[in-house]
């Protein structure tokens, strides 16, 4: 699955103290390379940006060692800032970031994202804007969570 996965969605995996939350689930599926990210300078940007902020308190070297693995992984695509029609323009990175990296999903809990005229907007571009709950029911069926986990990668 090529996904494209909201800063939100990282800040609650960050702060879950459940190694069973749904974010935290989607980050452990990402780094057993079940998941393969796509992002832009623009989305690391924001992603280490927000959580390096003082009031999430996250430990700042578990923060950089995630932008580290995102920067060494991830597909990385050059964005042209050319408006999406998010209803908020901030979001319009991370909807360009899927489009121009052909991700498959998109995964965010941000409203504006999960608006039904751009969720269907997007699907008529075969791109999937999903839910926590959505993307892990997915994952869930492609057997890569079962159970409270993520099922270790086996190489071939």
């Amino acid at each position: 699955m090529r996904a494209v996965v909201d800063t939100t969605v990282w800040v609650g995996a960050f702060r879950s103290r459940r190694a069973s939350s749904g974010a935290r689930l989607i980050l452990e599926a990402c780094l057993h390379g079940h998941v393969q990210l796509v992002l832009s300078r623009e989305v690391l940007s924001e992603n280490l940006e927000v959580l390096l902020r003082p009031d999430l308190d996250l430990d700042a070297a578990d923060v950089l060692a995630f932008g580290l693995f995102l920067a060494r992984h991830a597909d990385v695509v050059a964005l042209s800032g050319e408006p999406q029609g998010c209803r908020d323009p901030n979001d319009d990175i991370f909807l360009e970031t899927a489009r121009l990296g052909s991700a498959e999903v998109l995964v965010t809990v941000d409203r504006d994202l999960l608006a039904h005229d751009l969720v269907e907007r997007c699907a008529a571009e075969n791109l999937r804007v999903l839910s926590i709950g959505a993307c892990v029911a997915e994952l869930r069926d492609r057997g890569i969570i079962v159970g409270d986990a993520v099922v270790p990668r086996t190489s071939a």
